[in-house]
């Protein structure tokens, strides 16, 4: 198995045993980000603690001998020293030693964040075109606007304001 994953040009781990230490190959450094080359040896449970809740249930089951797909799992992650919203599609798979025995796990991974979001601006996009079809007052286009960013945002408050000429104010209306 490891030497299938450190052959592949395609994103893999094996975590091994009791501990499930960390061993990767060279695509799979790039989603690490800043948490390699530390991670190459070091526990599953230290280099991804803040998405350990998210992806515990998913180990367990694999340590069990059962294998799991996740398509486009939602994961906020730390690699590059802030909190990132991320998407990953991967399957965890049981690690059998010469008994039989599980005593790891097998990962292939591919992130699928930039189609995820771009999947998410295409359904704003057309969701925005749809509800201003047809307004034709300025001001109710932007009301319509706001709103329907602040519901893609998730937020409570949007403005709108128009820069002058000269690019030194900005005007709020509303």
């Amino acid at each position: 198995v490891t030497a299938l994953m450190f052959d592949s040009h395609f994103p893999m781990f094996v975590a091994w045993g009791e501990d499930l230490v960390f061993l990767y190959n060279d695509a799979y450094a790039e989603i690490l980000g800043r948490k390699h080359p530390a991670a190459f040896g070091a526990r599953f449970k230290d280099i991804w603690f803040e998405i350990w809740d998210d992806i515990s249930p998913l180990i367990r089951k694999a340590m069990e001998g059962e294998a799991t797909y996740s398509e486009d799992l939602p994961l906020i992650m730390n690699r590059a020293g802030y909190d990132e919203h991320s998407w990953f599609t991967f399957s965890y798979s049981p690690v059998r030693d010469a008994r039989g025995v599980v005593q790891g796990m097998f990962c292939a991974v591919t992130e699928t964040t930039e189609r995820v979001l771009l999947q998410q601006r295409q359904a704003f996009h057309l969701a925005l075109e749809e509800e201003l079809r047809d307004i034709s007052n300025p001001l109710a286009v932007m009301e319509a606007a706001s709103r329907s960013l602040g519901r893609a945002l998730d937020v409570s408050r949007v403005g709108y304001g128009e820069i002058d000429d000269g690019e030194e104010y900005v005007t709020v209306e509303r």
